[in-house]
């Protein structure tokens, strides 16, 4: 839900399709898995999270601590559908659901 509104969560599936994008661009590198692998065990326990808004800020935070845990610095730039996925899924959230943290109470 976002804004007591029910609406769908597109994020899993172009998630999904940048790790993809991402896994390939950086030739399945240990420290691109080693996000992989810890942005999916994040969203497993995220995507029960009932309020859109608060598994958006969640999500976002996932990617700051995987990268930053994994070591990973994105040089060669971002796959096809990167920015959509992060702009478009997760900041539009966010900018859509005034105070994510209220809405969950």
């Amino acid at each position: 839900m976002c804004n007591c509104k029910l609406i769908p969560d597109p994020y899993p599936a172009h998630a999904e399709k940048v790790c993809n994008g991402f896994m390939e661009k950086y030739d399945w590198s240990d420290k691109a898995q080693c996000v992989a692998r810890c942005l999916v065990a994040v969203e497993g326990a995220t995507y029960k999270n009932k309020w859109c808004s608060v598994r958006a800020t969640i999500r976002l935070s996932a990617h700051v601590a995987c990268y930053a845990s994994c070591g990973f610095y994105p040089w060669k730039g971002l796959p096809p559908g990167g920015v959509g996925v992060g702009a478009g899924d997760l900041l539009l959230v966010l900018a859509k659901c005034h105070d994510p943290w209220n809405e969950a109470k």
